[in-house]
């Protein structure tokens, strides 16, 4: 996947250890605040990738969205790349979590990520599940 580097705030590192749970939900903290954490393997239901970093610390992009600051979990970073952005089809685009494609270098394609929605999505499946506990 591609994110935008215009909300790419920062990348880091972090061990297992730093991240802890308030309400149900992860977070961390970074420059002396609260960031909260999503896991894009599990917002996007993906498999797990089977390979962590070598000292067992998790890579966090940090993003700017509109609806604030959050820490995407990534399996790894490949580094920047100057890409063409082709748009998706409304059909695809909607509510999906992507705002086009891209083909990289290698020929592989690339799902462009769309953070605003993603992080709307997370909060919404955050509410969605605290909501389902409460019930019961």
């Amino acid at each position: 996947f591609t994110v935008p580097l215009s909300a790419v705030q920062e990348t880091l590192r972090i061990d297992r250890g730093e991240i802890f749970s308030v309400d149900g939900s992860e977070v961390t903290h970074l420059h002396e605040a609260p960031l909260p954490l999503v896991r894009l393997t599990d917002l996007l239901n993906l498999p797990s990738s089977s390979t962590s970093a070598p000292d067992d610390r998790l890579l966090v992009v940090v993003v700017n969205a509109a609806a604030g600051r959050t820490g995407f979990i990534v399996d790894r970073l490949l580094g920047r790349q100057e890409v063409v952005i082709k748009p998706l089809e409304d059909y695809l685009q909607e509510k999906s979590g992507f705002s086009g494609a891209t083909i990289l270098g290698d020929g592989g394609i690339s799902l462009i990520l769309d953070v605003d929605e993603l992080v709307v999505m997370a909060r919404e499946r955050e509410a969605e599940r605290k909501l389902a506990a409460a019930v019961l």
